[in-house]
């Protein structure tokens, strides 16, 4: 079974669906599968070719430095790049298109024989809820798009939102959930100390993250309770740290609330190993990593409905839950927390990395996923 990904590699990455794919396909190589990135970039002079030290093989493809329009697409990609896939095609057995609306997906789904699993990563639900930017894209979706969805094999979902966006665009496909998952630590947990930072760590996307939400709701709530200082990091996105600076100004939180960069490796660790409190509170998505990661680390969450893990954290009691997307309910979750002891929140912690553990772990994922590869290409064998 030869599987190729059609998405960036950047393991690590801030962007969720690099970082997922990275860490899946690294799962599945575990088990006996070879998976291949077709990693295409405008800023590739010639095709390369690599491996990872994970066993993941990794191959560069040149793109042109301009973005194609929806309906020149096969003409745009330049002649060695097309040759280089026509030619490859016969030596994959699966491929496995991560995130929407990419023109090389497109280039592939009919250069190939293989058959294909397209991975949205909750970008329906956010296509659906777009607005003004969802009309602008009604034309390449129902002339393309739309089409490959209805081709895939199989559509991989990372939750039930995610699922639903899927079978309202396209009620026909064949629709698989399974989640995001993360790389359990070798070291035994550290418990979180008094005064330990509460953390954020993701896309600076003030309206999909709710990071509105979780400013204003911290200030209210320090209205109430003393709270813990605030950290949030991650890399910007639409002028969102500047908003993010002005918002905080206004509230006068500047010694409370911290905004830096984007992180990732070790730092990335050290931050959430030593956060009493990981928070996400988004209004819509996928599966976010970043409260999967900080779960690992035996850290308790702070989430919305909106990161689609309410209904695990809940049932395991690895973390609060906000009812609702609104202000006062964030508040009274951070008010929530707050008033827990620093046992409290360990306790929480230990009962979120046995979720993790029993549920969201790559190696879980990957037996999973490499079951329904199986079942999508004829005449395959399960690896061992």
């Amino acid at each position: 079974m030869r599987i190729a990904y059609v998405t960036s590699y950047r393991p690590g990455s801030p962007n969720g669906v690099h970082a997922a794919a990275a860490s899946l396909a690294a799962a599945l190589v575990g088990r006996g599968v070879y998976v291949e990135f077709w990693h295409f970039g405008r800023r590739f002079e010639r095709i390369a070719e690599h491996e990872e030290p994970t066993g993941v093989q990794v191959v560069e493809l040149p793109l042109p430095g301009i973005s194609p329009s929806h309906l020149t697409y096969a003409r745009w990609m330049p002649a060695e790049t097309r040759r280089w896939i026509l030619k490859r095609r016969t030596r994959i057995s699966l491929v496995h298109f991560h995130s929407i609306f990419q023109p090389e997906a497109w280039f592939v789904s009919r250069a190939s024989d293989a058959p294909y699993v397209l991975s949205p990563h909750g970008g329906y639900v956010h296509f659906l809820a777009g607005g003004w930017r969802r009309w602008a894209r009604q034309l390449p979706w129902y002339a393309l798009e739309r089409r490959l969805v209805a081709d895939a094999a199989f559509v991989h979902a990372v939750s039930r939102p995610d699922a639903d966006a899927v079978r309202r665009l396209s009620p026909g496909s064949v629709v698989e959930v399974i989640p995001n998952g993360v790389d359990l630590p070798d070291a035994p947990p550290v418990p979180g100390t008094p005064g330990s930072p509460w953390l954020f760590i993701g896309r600076l996307a003030v309206a999909d993250k709710g990071l509105d939400l979780l400013i204003d709701g911290y200030a209210e709530a320090s209205r109430h309770a003393q709270l813990p200082k605030l950290v949030i990091r991650g890399p910007d996105y639409r002028s969102g740290r500047a908003w993010l600076a002005n918002r905080i100004r206004a509230h006068g939180l500047e010694s409370r609330i911290e905004v830096g960069d984007a992180v990732s490796g070790a730092e990335k660790i050290a931050l959430i190993s030593q956060c009493g409190l990981f928070i996400h509170t988004s209004r819509a998505e996928g599966l976010p990593v970043g409260p999967l990661e900080a779960m690992a680390y035996s850290r308790p969450v702070a989430i919305t409905s909106g990161t689609n893990l309410v209904e695990a954290v809940a049932r395991a009691g690895a973390g609060i839950v906000a009812q609702d997307h609104t202000v006062s309910a964030v508040a009274a979750a951070l008010e929530q927390a707050a008033a827990l002891d620093m046992g409290d929140l360990n306790d929480l912690g230990v009962r979120a990395r046995r979720l993790v553990e029993e549920e969201f772990s790559w190696s879980r994922i990957a037996a999973r996923m490499s079951a329904r590869y199986v079942d999508a290409i004829p005449g395959a064998r399960r690896p061992s």
